[in-house]
């Protein structure tokens, strides 16, 4: 893993949300779907969840960071009904860009990130396939959220990001779409 980049990074946000005026932190929870179409078409979509932490910098300008979990995914292939299994989870760094319209706040946000992944066939003859590591991945996401009480809100996004690992002859995007709904607080 490349230690120094996501400790320089996660030193970074805390220190620019030191000077924050505003805290916020939240959970949203959807699915989550594969790029690449051969492991959607073992795997299809699966689940993922994202608790974040988030603080304003300016008008309208957030920094924060988010851990996103959730990913597990198994099936069965080949002649021998071999166990194949999915494991992705990261951490992103993110810069959320929101404008207040009334009670609505809608967003873009964009950030860099740190994913770990794990591949694993469980067949004596497969041993080579399995692999595990840690990329750097990007994402982009548009949201929108609602503010039902006055620190509380509820949030919707939609997520792309992209994960490309190389860990065989070819290179694999683990990267896809994200749909999410959540709730957070405000500070």
């Amino acid at each position: 893993m490349r230690k120094p980049l996501p400790l320089f990074l996660g030193v970074l946000a805390l220190a620019v949300a030191a000077s924050a005026s505003r805290w916020e932190g939240g959970m949203l929870y959807g699915t989550r779907g594969l790029k690449n179409a051969d492991l959607r078409g073992i795997f299809g979509s699966g689940t993922s969840y994202s608790p974040f932490v988030a603080a304003r910098i300016s008008e309208g300008g957030w920094v924060g960071i988010s851990y996103e979990g959730g990913f597990d995914r198994e099936a069965r292939v080949g002649l021998f009904g071999d166990l194949f299994q999915l494991n992705v989870v990261g951490v992103e760094v993110f810069y959320r860009r929101e404008w207040k319209v009334g009670a609505f706040s809608p967003y873009v946000k964009i950030g860099p990130g740190i994913a770990s992944y794990k591949i694993h066939i469980d067949s004596p003859f497969l041993t080579a396939y399995n692999v595990k590591g840690n990329d750097i991945s990007f994402a982009i996401a548009f949201g929108l959220k609602a503010l039902v009480l006055q620190r509380i809100f509820l949030a919707g996004e939609l997520k792309y990001g992209v994960l490309w690992i190389d860990p065989y002859d070819d290179k694999v995007d683990l990267g896809g779409f994200r749909a999410q709904i959540g709730v957070g607080f405000a500070l």
